[in-house]
């Protein structure tokens, strides 16, 4: 797994304000991008993760309905699902 220094991460939380399985990570260049995109499909200690690239517009709007994020941008979707 590649170790990076994310300039942001936002855990998305639903709409009764409890943290889901997902979170926004913001990197600071294209280059650190595509490192972690190569993190999909691995684990992160005991936890699966998949690593997604999404546009600053769904960032900012949650990926589904009554999802909130903490600060607009987005670069990198982790989701993480216990084994």
């Amino acid at each position: 797994m590649t170790t990076l220094k994310p300039a942001a991460i936002r855990i998305i939380k639903n709409a009764t304000g409890n943290k889901t399985e997902y979170m926004y990570v913001d990197l600071r260049s294209e280059e650190e991008v595509e490192k972690a995109l190569k993190n999909n499909k691995d684990y992160m200690g005991l936890l699966y993760i998949e690593v997604f690239r999404t546009s600053v517009r769904v960032g900012c709007r949650g990926w589904r309905k009554g999802a909130t994020g903490d600060s607009p941008g987005s670069r990198r979707k982790m989701k993480r699902r216990k084994m």
